[in-house]
């Protein structure tokens, strides 16, 4: 069967071991192992959160679009949280996948199947891998709030960081950087 691949990453993840190249590679191994072909190049959101709705992604949009014009007969993903850090989101998702008489994979997991009324724990199960994401992704914003208010108290300069979408690469600069570049640039911070 012909897939689409798609790999998503924060900033976070390139740090806790779970990076584009270890999705993709998790990714090619499954399809390899399964019998499926992968259509063309392995979509990637690099610096997206999994909390933005499909059409916010671009990556994301493309392979969907894959998909809907039969192009790909389904997409694959290394995690269902790839898809998505939202239930409502990743829900959206599939509907629109399986709307399309699309079909989605997880090289962790195999085949998300669509809801079926005689087995409505299989639909439990996955709105249920759904909500722990989602509450993960939760956890991980509360911590670091905790940690740059912790930081703030006690004088520590915060780091943050800037995505800079330049021809062909996604950069990101840190703080200590991000001030002076803006500066020669010209650029100003947007204030509500």
């Amino acid at each position: 069967m012909k897939l689409v691949g798609y790999i998503r990453v924060n900033d976070r993840q390139v740090e806790d071991g779970f990076g584009l190249a270890v999705q993709e590679k998790m990714i090619r191994t499954w399809c390899r192992q399964q019998g499926h072909t992968l259509g063309g190049p392995v979509y990637r959101d690099e610096g997206y959160s999994g909390t933005l709705p499909a059409p916010e992604r671009p990556a994301l949009a493309d392979a969907l679009s894959e998909v809907e014009d039969g192009q790909a007969a389904g997409i694959v993903v290394g995690r269902l949280d790839r898809l998505a850090r939202r239930l409502v989101t990743q829900e959206a998702i599939l509907a629109q996948v399986w709307k399309n008489d699309g079909r989605v994979f997880t090289a962790a997991q195999g085949e998300t199947l669509q809801h079926d009324p005689e087995d409505p724990m299989r639909t439990a199960m996955r709105q249920m891998m759904g909500v722990f994401s989602e509450l993960e992704h939760s956890m991980i914003v509360a911590r670091l709030r905790v940690g740059r208010e912790k930081r703030s108290r006690a004088g520590v300069p915060l780091l943050m960081s800037v995505w800079v979408s330049l021809p062909g690469r996604l950069l990101r600069l840190r703080s200590s950087r991000c001030r002076g570049w803006r500066r020669r640039r010209g650029w100003r911070t947007p204030r509500p």
